[in-house]
Order: C-alpha cells, then sequence, then structure tokens
C-alpha cells in the first residue's frame, strides 16, 4: 500500500513548523532550505542528511518529510 498524500495546506504548515524551528538544530547540521514539494511531501535540504534525517524524522514525524543534502542554504521562491 502507498503512503497516503497529505493535503498541500498540510504540507506548507509542515514546512512552516520546521522553518520556525531552523535554530533548534544549531551545531547539529545545518538547515540549508524546507519547501514543498508538489510529489506531496516536505523537501528538507540540509549539510549532513546522514546525521539530520533520523533527528528531523524523531521531532516532527515520519511522514511527508524528505531529507536530503543541499549545498547552500537558498530561498525557495515563487515567484521564479
Amino acid at each position: 500500500m502507498g503512503q497516503e498524500v497529505a493535503a498541500r495546506t498540510d504540507l506548507e504548515a509542515l514546512a512552516d513548523r520546521i522553518a520556525e524551528d531552523m535554530n533548534r538544530w544549531n551545531g547539529t547540521f545545518d538547515l540549508r532550505e524546507v519547501g514543498v514539494d508538489e510529489a506531496g511531501f516536505v523537501v528538507v535540504g540540509v549539510d549532513d542528511p546522514t546525521t539530520a534525517a533520523p533527528l528531523v524524522k524523531k521531532a516532527l514525524g515520519a511522514r511527508h518529510i524528505e531529507v536530503g543534502y543541499a549545498e547552500q542554504a537558498s530561498l525557495l521562491s515563487t515567484t521564479g
């Protein structure tokens, strides 16, 4: 069975929650970007996904979160 698809508003709220909690991770890993992917999950870009993934998923839940490497901090813009 596939993973349940989350509503975009729920994903945006989760992304906002992660971004607002950015300083929580200082010293453990660098949170570099957060955004909602059209495929139905929140993308969390960090400098060290191996360290960050279990911590983020434990703190915020594993569903609908994908942690991956991001080269540098960036603002995900909807204006292009």
